[in-house]
């Protein structure tokens, strides 16, 4: 008895050995693992060089992060402040140009980020100018605001600036009217014989910055009524502003102190889409009968989550499906609606990552424009896009075969994005519209979501049903058989 009971105490202390030591060796597994990931991460994080030195302003030092190789290369400049939750802005501001810019451009062009500061009595404003170079020519450039409250410790959006809707529309037809008096505007009249103007929905104005006596709205390729590749920075006097918030509200009523400096003049002018009649796309799964009357509807420049939702829901009463090119930048910040529009079964499309002019980029920048968009589609919805339209309806032979996808232009062209009209959208439709048209709209205008279900009624009345362009190629190679 003694003999088993010996025997069973040393089994145990031996089977405890074995866990001992396999836990030991597990542990020192795991700690070699970690050891080497951190000296991976700092490895990969000592590529940048970064310094920090102190400035004349005690709320914030000047930071400046600096990377060169072959095979890409950047100089970001910003602000490193007191605050932690600004920092944590501008950190996460930082990283996506950096990525974005990392994925979405070739070892032949260069990135460069640097920064304003304005100041008034308890805010200050960091204006983030982030610019692309590909060879000599600055192919991009955006900017991006940050007025923040130090004594609050905010970030000051538009309302606390101009409080009400009524208010910012009257601030709105006062900054159009500054707008069209520059250099850059007077080019584009007469170059295209329309004004440069912008987009009165109020996200387009959130780009502000204050100091004394000024506010400073700055605008970016998306915030104009018409496809434009240039910036623009509006200067408003806070006299200026507060006679015009008085003649909406009836009354005087000062709005907080505003800033501007000497704006820099954008010089660039877009070039204007001139509709093609010919479109192609992918085969279908469904398709209509010959003698049946068919167009496609299309949505280019989207997704977002308010006028593509809308659309998304007018397209679902009418049991329609449509065809939508997506903007790469927007399928990034939106994956949520490109997944809802795949779920819907609606066709997606490629509109190449920033909007560029094709014809003016490198053929590495066409196929990182054009690759990365399909990898931020696939990655939201799980498909690949089967059909790509060309911003501005600008390519040729070769820019076609680097997509490797049906390029697909248009016939009727709605111009909704630049009288954002729901009538004129309308009746360009109403009037444009025959069998096997290619019309071409705007999902990111809240106007041209305003005019589809009017349009669509009209269309079925007229005999017609609606289908995605590859479905309308199809139908198209049939009857001609």
């Amino acid at each position: 008895m003694n003999h088993k009971s010996s025997m069973k105490r040393k089994m145990i202390i031996d089977i405890s050995l074995i866990c001992l030591f396999l836990s030991l060796i597990a542990f020192i597994y795991l700690y070699i693992s970690s050891t080497h990931k951190k000296e991976l991460e700092n490895a990969s994080a000592s590529k940048d060089h970064l310094i920090i030195k102190e400035t004349e302003d005690t709320f914030y030092k000047h930071a400046e992060l600096s990377y060169k190789t072959d095979d890409l290369s950047y100089k970001i400049q910003y602000p490193k402040t007191s605050s932690k939750k600004l920092n944590t802005d501008i950190q996460k501001a930082i990283n996506n140009m950096k990525q974005t810019y990392i994925d979405t451009h070739s070892k032949d062009s260069s990135l460069s980020i640097d920064y304003d500061v304005y100041k008034n009595e308890k805010t200050y404003s960091f204006v983030l100018s982030q610019k692309v170079k590909e060879g000599i020519v600055f192919t991009e450039k955006n900017f991006l605001n940050f007025t923040f409250d130090t004594e609050n410790d905010v970030n000051l959006s538009l309302k606390d600036i101009i409080p009400t809707n009524k208010e910012l529309k009257y601030a709105q037809l006062l900054i159009n009217k500054k707008l069209q008096q520059q250099d850059a505007s007077k080019k584009y009249f007469k170059e295209q014989h329309k004004e440069l103007q912008i987009d009165t929905d109020s996200r387009h104005f959130n780009n502000f910055a204050l100091d004394q006596q000024r506010i400073i709205f700055y605008f970016n390729t998306g915030d104009f009524t018409r496809p434009y590749n240039g910036t623009a920075k509006v200067i408003i006097e806070r006299t200026e502003l507060n006679q015009v918030l008085a003649t909406a509200t009836k009354k005087e009523q000062p709005i907080k102190k505003t800033t501007a400096i000497v704006a820099k003049k954008s010089n660039t002018a877009s070039k204007k889409e001139q509709p093609i009649k010919k479109g192609t796309a992918t085969a279908a799964k469904k398709t209509a009968t010959k003698k049946q009357k068919v167009v496609a509807l299309t949505f280019d420049d989207g997704p977002n989550t308010t006028s593509t939702v809308k659309i998304l829901s007018i397209l679902k009463k009418h049991n329609a499906k449509a065809t939508f090119f997506i903007v790469g930048n927007q399928a990034k910040a939106n994956p949520s609606i490109v997944k809802k529009i795949a779920a819907e079964q609606h066709e997606l499309g490629n509109h190449t990552f920033a909007h560029p002019d094709l014809k003016k980029l490198s053929t590495k920048n066409i196929q990182l424009q054009i690759s990365s968009t399909n990898k931020y589609i696939k990655a939201a919805s799980g498909q690949n896009p089967t059909v790509f339209r060309p911003p501005y309806g600008s390519t040729n032979a070769s820019i076609n075969k680097i997509a490797q996808l049906p390029a697909v232009l248009w016939d009727v062209d709605t111009l909704d994005w630049q009288h954002r009209n729901p009538n004129k959208t309308f009746n360009n439709i109403k009037k444009n519209t025959r069998n096997h048209s290619i019309i071409l709209m705007h999902d990111i205008h809240m106007t041209t979501a305003d005019a589809l279900d009017r349009s669509m009624t009209y269309l079925e009345k007229q005999g017609y049903s609606f289908v995605t362009v590859s479905q309308l190629r199809k139908i198209k190679a049939a009857s001609s058989k």
